[in-house]
């Protein structure tokens, strides 16, 4: 498995998996792989399988299914603690964010100079600015050339 690349390593994982399904050690690194996701259901139940497969693999006793069963019975715990806040969360899920004004005049001005700039797609040097004092401004910047972007003030 490579650092950062998580979602790619289970796909992988799961491939060699569907390749060849007996392959007991495919299951132990798509156990991890999915671990790794935060997936501790599917982690252990891939774990199950490799141990089906080879229950003489002490690795996969001792360090694989302990880690699992850890992390699994860590995650029931926590389960348990919030359960007020999850309620709460599901009777206002939009509690706590924030409230936009998405008919405000300078992201109406802004959607308008985006819709025009897309118009005409020989104007693609061009920069639109937008300021809430002063209005729509289209125009090249030298600093700006090297990419197509809407800048609202």
């Amino acid at each position: 498995m490579i650092l950062n690349e998580v979602f790619q390593a289970v796909q992988a994982a799961e491939m060699a998996v569907r390749l060849n399904p007996q392959w007991w050690e495919a299951l132990q690194t798509l156990g991890r792989a999915q671990l790794n996701l935060g997936e501790i259901a599917m982690g252990l139940k891939s774990f199950q399988r490799a141990l089906h497969l080879c229950p003489a693999d002490s690795t996969l006793w001792n360090d694989d299914l302990a880690w699992a069963l850890e992390l699994w019975q860590k995650q029931q715990q926590l389960g348990d603690c919030v359960p007020a806040e999850r309620d709460a969360e599901r009777r206002d899920p939009a509690g706590h964010l924030p409230d936009y004004d998405f008919e405000s005049d300078e992201l109406v001005e802004a959607c308008a100079a985006i819709a025009e700039r897309d118009r005409h797609p020989a104007v693609t040097d061009t920069s639109v600015f937008i300021t809430a004092t002063q209005g729509t401004e289209t125009g090249s910047h030298q600093r700006l050339r090297d990419g197509n972007f809407i800048q609202a003030r």
